[in-house]
């Protein structure tokens, strides 16, 4: 879920400023759970957190945490997920989240509907579409994604972001995790 190999989804320029625009939320950090995964959010310098993902049978392998920062864009708040080497921002994996009674819910930016628009409406943001090489490794019954890179300026983007975060397939239907240690 936080990782997805070989896919590139995202800006080339970064969204927001770090140091301005991110928010701490300290009702993030904990463990959350649910039947198909397992994650560690731990307080992190400068506003940031560590996403630390464990899924079914993987407990026992070693894993790195991933630097994320949440940032409020319009009525909701969105976890971007950090690239070490990474120039932009990256839009796959970024979540729209909210902590509530019912746990922490998660819904993934829904870049398939994002790249769709952009094809059939290429004058709403610049971008550039990247032809992964190789054979196809997805099952034929998945929308095949490609790899996108949106070049246009991030007031563009942000603004694009939320202008749309109420449509419909703007994000999938998420999944709602469990505080696995809740405060009593």
């Amino acid at each position: 879920m936080l990782v997805c190999s070989g896919c590139i989804v995202g800006t080339s320029q970064p969204l927001y400023d770090s140091a301005r625009d991110t928010v701490f939320d300290p009702k993030l950090v904990g463990t959350w759970g649910n039947s198909e995964c397992r994650m560690r959010i731990r307080a992190a310098p400068d506003k940031g957190y560590e996403v630390l993902e464990v899924l079914p049978g993987q407990a026992a392998a070693p894993q790195e945490a991933v630097r994320a920062e949440l940032v409020p864009i319009g009525k909701y708040r969105y976890l971007f997920l950090k690239a070490p080497d990474s120039v932009g921002t990256l839009l796959w994996p970024c979540f729209r989240v909210s902590v509530g009674r019912g746990g922490l819910r998660m819904q993934s930016l829904n870049v398939v509907a994002m790249e769709d628009y952009l094809t059939k409406h290429p004058e709403a943001l610049r971008h550039e579409m990247l032809r992964a090489e190789g054979p196809a490794t997805q099952p034929a019954t998945q929308p095949a994604l490609m790899n996108f890179i949106i070049t246009d300026s991030p007031a563009k983007v942000r603004a694009f972001i939320e202008a749309h975060q109420d449509d419909a397939d703007f994000v999938d239907e998420g999944m709602i995790l469990a505080d696995l240690n809740p405060i009593t």
